[in-house]
């Protein structure tokens, strides 16, 4: 009688049998290769850190910045990425529109590029500064002067201790110098649209005069000493 079982191939070993077997049994499927190379794999790794990453930028000396709603100066300048916040020290200057403001430190915080929050402290107070003309100028100062950013733009200014102002009232139709204003209190809020002054609030005890612009005395100074 003739055998069903197939002798096996000539030449071949039964290890060679047994490891072929052993072979056929295992998985070999592989992921599918998306074409991407080691070199990119690497670089978006990289990309991945580098958003992870919490950056600190140091800067100094004689340090400038320009932007859309605000340009600065000052002496030395750190920023933090994790909060997108900046310290300026040693007599930082920021203007925005018409208004100029001086301190000793300022605090800036920002967001999606654009300047939302600043807090300037230090000695001598810092002093917020607008042009009425080219020999009168409005002047704020305060322990501490808070503005805050809508649009690139400060909306609102508050000087928060020991606060007061020098103030150039002036007519809404023709744009007439008629007085001049001395106030002091321990708050004032200002708040702004465009370039002009919409309200102010002064808070705790306001002491004022108003001075007609053609007889302020000769002893009122129409400058603060750290003008």
């Amino acid at each position: 009688a003739e055998s069903d079982v197939e002798s096996p191939e000539e030449g071949v070993t039964d290890e060679e049998i047994v490891a072929e077997e052993s072979a056929e049994g295992e998985d070999n499927s592989e992921e599918p290769d998306d074409g991407e190379s080691p070199e990119e794999a690497l670089a978006e790794e990289e990309a991945v850190e580098e958003k992870r990453t919490d950056r600190v930028v140091v800067a100094f000396p004689h340090v400038k910045m320009y932007s859309l709603d605000a340009q600065m100066i000052c002496d030395s300048l750190i920023a933090f990425s994790v909060d997108s916040t900046a310290q300026l020290h040693i007599d930082p200057i920021m203007w925005n529109e018409q208004n100029q403001i001086n301190s000793e430190r300022v605090d800036v915080y920002t967001k999606e590029q654009q300047i939302v929050h600043a807090i300037f402290t230090g000695e001598p107070l810092p002093m917020m500064i607008s042009e009425v003309d080219t020999t009168r100028y409005n002047q704020v100062t305060g322990k501490t002067i808070e503005t805050y950013f809508r649009d690139g733009k400060i909306y609102k200014a508050d000087i928060v201790g020991n606060a007061e102002t020098y103030y150039y009232v002036v007519d809404d139709k023709d744009g007439a110098v008629q007085g001049f204003l001395v106030a002091q209190c321990a708050d004032i809020s200002f708040n702004i649209n465009g370039n002009t002054v919409e309200t102010i609030v002064w808070r705790q005890n306001p002491e004022y005069t108003i001075y007609p612009i053609t007889k302020i005395p000769a002893t009122q100074a129409q400058f603060f000493d750290h003008y």
